[in-house]
Order: C-alpha cells, then sequence, then structure tokens
C-alpha cells in the first residue's frame, strides 16, 4: 500500500500545517535570525531603504542596478522591510522560502504520483540545511521556485503551446533574477527530464520536437546571461578542499556539524537503505536521469565559482528534497505508516530543540555586541578582525557571527567595507572608492608604507602588527575583493577584532580598546603616542 494512498486532503493538510508549525518554532523563538550572511544582506537592505535620508551613509555608499544586480532578497526585501520592519521582513522571508521547498517537493510528487500522501512531509527534516545557517536564503526562496515550476511544466504537458512557451518563458527569465544559482538548477533539471523523455518518443521527429520545446523557454534567460552575467560576477575558481566537499556533499542535512546532524544523516541513508532492501521505495521513472545529472554535477562544482563561495552547496541541498520528491514509499498497513510519521516527527522535535538552543546562544551574542556598539560614533569607518574557532568556556558555532558587526551598519550608519557588493545593487562611493585596487585582496602582500605624517614615526615592530593584521584582513576577504588593507591605520576610525575567547591587543601603539566583550574587542585607532 503506497503510503498517504487512503488519507483525506483535509487531514494532509493539517499534517502538513501542523509539522511546518513546529519545524517553525526556532525561527520565532529569537530577536534576529543566526542565519550567516543574512545580517550582510539585511544592512544592505537598510542601506538601500535608508540612503536618500541618511547623510552618513551618503558617504560611502551608492546604489547601481544592473541585469544581474540583485537577488530576491534584493527584491522582496526592502519592501517588506519598509511594512514590517527589518526582522520581521527577513523572518517572514525565511518562513516563505522554507514553505516554498515544502510545497515545491510536494507539487512535484503530486504531478509524478498522481496523489500527495505522507511521504513528502519527510522534507521537513532537510529545511534546517547547511546553505540556510550560512544565510542563502535567497537561493532556497528560489529553489522553492524552482521546483513548483518544474512541477507546473510537467503538468502543463498538455497545454497549447502558445500559451506554454511563452508563459514558462517568463517565468525562467523571473527566477534567474531572483538567484543565477536555483534557476540553473531547474534548467539542468527540465532538460535532463525533457531528454529523457525524448528517449521513449516513437520517431526522431517527435525526440527531437520535445527537446526543441523544452529548451525554448530558456532562451531569453540565456541571451541576459551572455549578456550581462559575465561583466557581473568574476573572480576566481577553486574546488576546494576534501573536507569542505564532504560538507556540501551532506549540505541538506549539515548545520553545525554537530551530533543532531550525524543523527539525522546516518538516519536518513539508513532509512533510504533499508527501504531499497526490501524493495519498499520506488523512484518515478522519469526522474532518474536527473538525480544521476545533477549528481554528478554537484560532484564536479567548485567550491568557489568565479568568485561565488559555496558553489557546491547548492545541488546537494536540492537533492535531498528531490529524493523525497521524486520517489514513493509502499508500506505495509496504517502501522507502518503511522511508524514512519512518528520517526520523522521525533527527528523534527531533536533538530528544533538544538536549533533552538544554538540559536539563543547566538542571540545572548547578538545582544552583547548591541550593548557595546554605542562606543562608535555614527558614520565612523570601521574595519574589522573576523571570527575564528570560538574558545569560550561555552562556545557555539561560528556561523551566526560571521557578520555580526553589521549590526552597527543599521544602528550607527558606520561605513564597513565587508558589505556584499557582488551581484547586489550597493556600490562603494565616495572616499570609500579610493580602498579599491587592482589587485585581489587575496593576492595582495599587505606592505604598509605611511602616507600621513602622524605615523611616519611608528618604529619597525609597529609596521609588522599592522602589516600581519592587514594581510590578515586581505585573507579573509571575499574572493573577488580588491581592497587595499595596507594602511588600514590612516582610512579606519575603529578596529573591531572578534577575538572569540583569547583577546590580546595586535597593535598596541595604535590601537586603545574602548570595550571589552567575551568574544570581541572595540579599539579606537590613533596614532602613536610621543611618536611611537
Amino acid at each position: 500500500m503506497s503510503i498517504g494512498r487512503v488519507a483525506k486532503p483535509g487531514f494532509l493538510l493539517g499534517l502538513y500545517a501542523a509539522f511546518f508549525a513546529v519545524a517553525c518554532v526556532p525561527i520565532f523563538a529569537v530577536d534576529v535570525l543566526p542565519l550567516g550572511d543574512m545580517l550582510n544582506h539585511t544592512a544592505r537592505i537598510y542601506i538601500l531603504n535608508n540612503l536618500g535620508s541618511e547623510p552618513l551613509l551618503q558617504k560611502y555608499y551608492a546604489v547601481h542596478w544592473e541585469l544581474f544586480s540583485f537577488q530576491s532578497t534584493d527584491l522582496l526585501l526592502p519592501p517588506l522591510a519598509r511594512w514590517f520592519g527589518l526582522d520581521e521582513s527577513v523572518r517572514l522571508f525565511t518562513v516563505f522560502a522554507l514553505a516554498l521547498l515544502m510545497a515545491g517537493t510536494a507539487a512535484v510528487h503530486r504531478v509524478l504520483f498522481r496523489r500527495v500522501g505522507l511521504w513528502p512531509v519527510a522534507a521537513i527534516l532537510f529545511l534546517y540545511n547547511f546553505p540556510l545557517m550560512a544565510g542563502q536564503v535567497s537561493y532556497l526562496f528560489s529553489t522553492g521556485l524552482g521546483l513548483m515550476l518544474f512541477a507546473g511544466w510537467i503538468a502543463s504537458a498538455r497545454w497549447p503551446l502558445a500559451i506554454r512557451l511563452p508563459l514558462f518563458a517568463m517565468a525562467s527569465l523571473g527566477l534567474m533574477l531572483c538567484h543565477f544559482f536555483a534557476f540553473a538548477a531547474y534548467a539542468l533539471l527540465l532538460i535532463s527530464f525533457a531528454i529523457g523523455q525524448a528517449r521513449h518518443a516513437p520517431t526522431r521527429g517527435e525526440k527531437l520536437a520535445r527537446l526543441v520545446e523544452a529548451g525554448l523557454p530558456f532562451v531569453p534567460a540565456a541571451l541576459c546571461f551572455l549578456w550581462s552575467f559575465g561583466g557581473t560576477v568574476v573572480g576566481r575558481t577553486s574546488y576546494g578542499e576534501l573536507p569542505r566537499k564532504m560538507v556540501a556533499a551532506f549540505a541538506g542535512t549539515m548545520t553545525y556539524g554537530d551530533w543532531p546532524d550525524i543523527v539525522l544523516t546516518v538516519g536518513v541513508i539508513g532509512a533510504l537503505w533499508w527501504f531499497n532492501r526490501r524493495k519498499g521505495i520506488a523512484f518515478a521513472p522519469g526522474m532518474r536521469l536527473p538525480m544521476v545529472v545533477l549528481g554528478l554535477i554537484a560532484i564536479a562544482m567548485p567550491n568557489i565559482l568565479r568568485g561565488v563561495v559555496g558553489a557546491d552547496l547548492r545541488l546537494p541541498c536540492l537533492l535531498f528534497f528531490l529524493i523525497v520528491a521524486a520517489s514513493d514509499l509502499r508500506l505495509k498497513g496504517p502501522r507502518q505508516s503511522i511508524a514512519l510519521g512518528t520517526g520523522i516527527f521525533a527527528l523534527l522535535v531533536v533538530r528544533v530543540a538544538t536549533m533552538t538552543t544554538d540559536w539563543s546562544h547566538a542571540e545572548a551574542d547578538y545582544r552583547e555586541f548591541r550593548a557595546a556598539e554605542h562606543v562608535l560614533d555614527p558614520g565612523s569607518r570601521v574595519a574589522v578582525i573576523k571570527v575564528r574557532l570560538d574558545q569560550r568556556a561555552n562556545p557555539g558555532p561560528q556561523t551566526p557571527l560571521w557578520f555580526v558587526s553589521c549590526f552597527a551598519v543599521i544602528d550607527r550608519q558606520i561605513f564597513l567595507p565587508q558589505l556584499y557588493t557582488l551581484a547586489t545593487p550597493l556600490r562603494l562611493a565616495g572616499e570609500a572608492e579610493k580602498l579599491y585596487s587592482d589587485t585581489l585582496a587575496q593576492d595582495r602582500v599587505v606592505r604598509w608604507d605611511p602616507a600621513n605624517p602622524v605615523f611616519t614615526k611608528v618604529d619597525p615592530e609597529t609596521v609588522r602588527q599592522v602589516e600581519r593584521v592587514g594581510q590578515r584582513m586581505s585573507l579573509d576577504e571575499v574572493p573577488v575583493s580588491t581592497i587595499d588593507w595596507s594602511d588600514w591605520p590612516e582610512r579606519f576610525d575603529y578596529l573591531i577584532d572578534f577575538h572569540m575567547g583569547v583577546p590580546g591587543n595586535p597593535v598596541p601603539a595604535l590601537l586603545t580598546d574602548v570595550w571589552q566583550g567575551s568574544y570581541f574587542t572595540i579599539y579606537r585607532i590613533q596614532p602613536p603616542r610621543h611618536g611611537g
């Protein structure tokens, strides 16, 4: 018996809603979602909404829209933030992204097996994944849209071409503008699915017709890609080390690499193996080729693609949802159905409990920083030594603290050069443009030759310390950054060192601490006393 074959629609809807409500508990348990890059995106949204009325921001930032200059965050979050506030808009956007992933999984399952049933609710276990922890909410939102579009393409097979092709051409272009990686995954999924269908067509002409029909909706998006994308996203490519590739392979079940991740990963692999051995799981025949294609490309995907970090996280995460969408369980009687549902719910409760605990820890760190940032003068220029491994007595995950300094952009209108400008409408302007150079920051060997006379009499040890800090900030930059950190003491007013429990003034002659926290120190940058 197929699981959920006899379940009533009202019961299924209530079950899905109940599971999803439980899954959202961590999202509503904290004031600010601790989602890695999301704080960086949130600061950018604040600037986009307030640049016209904040002279302090106008000194350093400008807005320049291009065809590939935004993701769904830059398109949807600014109006949401104006209506609901920054934190609530991020919360709503995240909930909607996760709901789209669940709806997309159920929709694909529905068109493949002509029913929804209980099995697609298992996708709830993959909502807390590594891309979410890294703050790639825009990708997850767009991936949910891609799954919905893929389901729509299959369901509309008998529609007139005059309606189907223009509709999906516009939808494909819109998806690409929301997020290129989600669009690329959707294109691979649909084209490989069409190839699998064409193999069974009776004549060559019909085979070709099906492939052409599947490819035509991507023509407008492909033309836009060739015209604009190459000039917008430019940077290095690197495959990555083995540990990073292992994390990427299990991106759908990994969050912070602690024991719940291991339990969930082993449980999912074990359950699929067990059902497959007993022929209790069946995959839709038309999905075998797409799963193989996406799997092979996921293995070949570099960690850094043209400067975009974490490129290899995207397809593996999608594959976890596709495994559920493209498969169907056949269980013997209602007892096995109840047992499976209970098991999924138990794993979900463990996931929710650990996420809530971890996020409460991160929220306490957020509160500590926001209580300290008042020492930063409004509109001041702030450099940052990024977080390292947490050495405190009660360490927490590193991911939530990647961009905690971005709170000061929102609360104090500071200049923070680490804000993302790649494939966004935000640009550094005014005196901030002078930070740019012709060399990638990660390739630079930092040498400090002070131009400001007040710094020219520093001793050689201080010069070495300045260069050591500048070198670290250069290596911590994103791969596409060309910021020159050589003369950071002359260009910035403050330095924040996220020492993570191991404090120590990195340049005593130039830095005076103005706030000591449990995991960070805020220093004021000043000329050397008594000539160094």
